[in-house]
C-alpha cells in the first residue's frame, strides 16, 4: 500500500500572518468576520471589511497592513501546487466530470 503524502494546510485568525515568508507559493482563502483592515496588494490599495472574502494567490505581494482593533478574520492557506492539481484539466471536465 502506497503511503499518502501529507499536504500541509494552515488555519489562522491573525491577518498580519499572511505576510509570512512561509506562505510564498501558497494560496490563502480568507473571510472577514468583523472589523476592517486596509493593505496594499501588488501596489494596489485595498480595504477589507465584515463579510468580505479574499483569495490571495500571491500573499508575498501583501504589504502595509493596517487593522482595526475589532478585526476578526479566519483564513486557510495551502500550497498552490496542491490546489491547482485539484482543478479540472478543461472546462469539459468541470461540467461532466470526465477527467
Amino acid at each position: 500500500m502506497e503511503k499518502e503524502a501529507c499536504i500541509p494546510f494552515v488555519y489562522s485568525t491573525s491577518f498580519p500572518e499572511i505576510t509570512s515568508s512561509e506562505f510564498r507559493g501558497w494560496i490563502i482563502h480568507l473571510i472577514c468576520l468583523a472589523g476592517e483592515s486596509s493593505f496594499v496588494y501588488n501596489r494596489k490599495y485595498l480595504h477589507l471589511r465584515q463579510c468580505d472574502a479574499l483569495v490571495l494567490s500571491r500573499p508575498d505581494l501583501v504589504s502595509d497592513i493596517v487593522c482595526s482593533e475589532a478585526l476578526q478574520v479566519e483564513f486557510i492557506a495551502a500550497p498552490s501546487r496542491f490546489l491547482y492539481s485539484l482543478m479540472p484539466l478543461s472546462e469539459k471536465d468541470a461540467v461532466d466530470g470526465s477527467a
